[in-house]
């Protein structure tokens, strides 16, 4: 396991609202080695980039997901898809 206060790690924060997605990010900045942080809104576009993490050979070390979120960027509906999520990466067996 990397520890992460001496070396680089991947996170990606999924969630649809910016002010906390923005303050977990300084938040991580302030205690983690130059983390590499992506960051997105909805259920979709966060399963995609963890999915292509995985198939980069890149995958992230930390998820940090809302619960509520909306499914797409079409979507304004709010529903728990943060288990789908956390679902998708003990199917993938690693994140």
């Amino acid at each position: 396991m990397k520890d992460f206060r001496t070396h680089r790690v991947r996170v990606i924060i999924i969630d649809d609202e910016l002010f906390i997605s923005k303050d977990i990010e300084e938040t991580l900045k302030r205690v983690l080695n130059n983390p590499i942080i992506d960051k997105e809104k909805t259920r979709n576009d966060g399963l995609r980039a963890i999915r292509n993490a995985n198939l980069d050979g890149t995958p992230y070390d930390i998820v940090i997901t809302d619960n509520y979120m909306p499914l797409s960027n079409d979507d304004k509906q709010l529903q728990p898809f943060g288990t789908d999520i956390i679902m998708e990466i003990e199917r993938l067996g690693k994140l």
